[in-house]
């Protein structure tokens, strides 16, 4: 007899197994020849067919950097999300989610007017003072000079 069409796949994705089946139309007597073949075929189906919809990983924008931790030599941060994981056969998500940089708020040298700047004069002599650092012109005037290195206003000193 003629095959029945194929049966639903047993699965919907990923794989899963479908068959058909016939019958004898008419059976042999005792002289005639049995029927030769199946009765049923077996195939797989949807194979090839993901569960999940591919999609790709989606990145948020990256946030705005921090505020540097420290005047001198200190660190900024900004990080960023995931707005969309990747699915299926879509592309994972590979990248940092948070990024570090460098910072320095002061140059090095800071404000002429920040008081913490300058040494105590009262007491610096001339002899006290190597040249070209500060200390008495020659006028005799007391002279005001800046530090180079500047401190972060919790004990570090900048290098």
């Amino acid at each position: 007899a003629d095959w029945q069409d194929w049966e639903a796949c047993s699965a919907s994705c990923m794989g899963g197994q479908t068959w058909r089946a016939r019958s004898v139309k008419t059976e042999a007597n005792d002289c005639g020849q049995p029927a030769i073949g199946l009765s049923m075929e077996h195939r797989p189906c949807n194979v090839n067919v993901p569960c999940v919809a591919s999609v790709d990983c989606l990145f948020d924008e990256w946030s705005d950097w921090s505020t540097c931790t420290s005047r001198c030599a200190g660190l900024s941060r900004r990080h960023r999300n995931i707005k969309q994981h990747g699915k299926g056969s879509g592309v994972f998500c590979n990248g940092p989610m948070e990024q570090n940089r460098h910072c320095q708020v002061d140059s090095g040298i800071q404000d002429w007017l920040e008081p913490t700047m300058y040494l105590d004069l009262t007491t610096l002599s001339q002899e006290q003072s190597p040249s070209g650092l500060g200390g008495l012109d020659s006028s005799g005037a007391l002279m005001r000079f800046q530090r180079v290195a500047c401190q972060s206003g919790r004990g570090e000193t900048c290098k």
